[in-house]
């Protein structure tokens, strides 16, 4: 007998079957789509850290605060934080600044006006602009900043007769401009002398806490030395 010339099903046989469209859709609800970035690096995408290092292309004049004046300066200034207050931006512009964070700095630098008074600290406001970056300050941090220009305070929550001056930066967005937290290389001793500090003197009003527990609230002008643990609501 001659032999069956072969048929189209045994030329497939060996061919695995194709998946129907209800196995197409089973499978591919288990298999989660991803876009390629690990959950890090969307994180520093989306909350990026300021930059450890800076390298400013014009030459900063070194100041105390109490020698800043109004106009377009090149100057770099160290101070401590002493006040903050985060102002979240309304804007929508895609370029906007997300907010900025109102700070004032005191580099509590004792400088002799006469020859008998002292001037033991000067204050100045800075508006921190931020898009990305996330500026963790506190009170008593050690700060300096890079600036291309002061002017003149406004009127605000923030603003006092003692800080009349007022520097604006946006580190994101522009290369004049840099502040630097020195978390690492403060040694508490920079920018700590005492409010109302006069060379030579005893700092008046000076009492322990339990003495301003025990009746040295009556006092005034009262300066009581204490090391704040914590900030916030209480618990009781």
């Amino acid at each position: 007998m001659a032999a069956q010339p072969p048929s189209v099903q045994s030329f497939f046989q060996g061919s695995s079957p194709r998946p129907s469209p209800a196995s197409k859709k089973s499978a591919s609800s288990t298999i989660e789509p991803g876009d390629g970035f690990t959950a890090e690096e969307i994180d520093a995408v989306l909350h990026p850290k300021a930059t450890a290092s800076w390298t400013p292309d014009k030459d900063y004049e070194e100041v105390d605060i109490g020698s800043l004046v109004p106009g377009p300066q090149c100057v770099t200034f160290v101070g401590r934080v002493v006040n903050f207050y985060n102002q979240t931006s309304l804007s929508k512009m895609p370029r906007a600044a997300k907010g900025c964070v109102k700070v004032i700095y005191e580099d509590f630098v004792a400088t002799q006006v006469s020859s008998r008074n002292w001037t033991c600290s000067d204050m100045v406001q800075v508006r921190l602009w931020y898009a990305k970056i996330d500026y963790h300050l506190r009170l008593g941090h050690l700060v300096s900043i890079w600036a291309s220009h002061v002017s003149n305070g406004e009127s605000g929550s923030l603003s006092v007769s003692s800080a009349p001056l007022l520097v604006s930066i946006f580190p994101e967005r522009d290369r004049n401009c840099y502040l630097m937290v020195h978390e690492n290389s403060d040694e508490g001793v920079q920018c700590k002398t005492p409010l109302g500090y006069r060379d030579g003197q005893q700092l008046a009003g000076l009492m322990t806490l339990s003495n301003f527990v025990d009746g040295g609230c009556d006092v005034a002008n009262v300066k009581i030395l204490v090391c704040v643990k914590s900030i916030g609501a209480r618990k009781k």
